[in-house]
């Protein structure tokens, strides 16, 4: 049985919903898990863990600030112990953005820091026009309509390939069963 720290950030909730089927499948298996919003102090220290996943969504281009901070402050940490990656944004959803090597907003995440976590993947997440400002709407719209994908102001889509989610959490226990 290990204990798996699983950290997400998330702007509308779909990185939390990723992580907590990965921890459902985890605890069915009889691992602890400690599902934790990373934007929050954690009270536990890495070390009191077998494994560190960290997960964080793409807004405007970018991921969330508070995933890159938890990295660089804990990236001795992360460096000497079994972690996983996975980003999610809707690039995601065609090829060959729907593979880490192939996904801008992974590359460029890795670029960003030292820290190389034993496993990466990518999930495209889920649009929902109605959450957003106007703002938000027409910027995700002009770039939905870019790759051919007609979306709508009041448009909810999502891309997450469930099974892919379940594969890469059944990868991290095998990896981290292996160590």
């Amino acid at each position: 049985m290990a204990r798996i720290l699983l950290l997400y950030s998330t702007t509308d909730g779909h990185t939390r919903r990723i992580a907590e089927v990965m921890a459902t499948q985890w605890r069915a298996a009889e691992h602890e898990v400690l599902v934790h919003d990373v934007s929050l102090p954690l009270r536990s220290a890495l070390s009191s863990f077998d494994a560190v996943v960290l997960g964080a969504s793409v807004r405007g281009g970018r991921h969330q600030v508070f995933a890159s901070e938890f990295v660089g402050a804990h990236l001795d940490e992360l460096q000497q112990m079994p972690s996983a990656f996975f980003s999610v944004n809707l690039q995601a959803r065609t090829p060959p953005k729907d593979t880490a090597e192939g996904n801008p907003h992974v590359q460029q995440f890795l670029a960003s820091t030292p820290w190389r976590p034993s496993l990466v993947t990518v999930f495209a997440g889920k649009l929902d026009m109605r959450r957003y400002r106007w703002k938000d709407r027409l910027m995700a719209m002009s770039a939905m309509w870019a790759t051919g994908d007609r979306v709508w102001p009041w448009s909810v889509r999502e891309y997450t390939d469930w099974a892919a989610v379940r594969a890469f959490a059944e990868a991290i226990t095998q990896a981290e069963a292996a160590t």
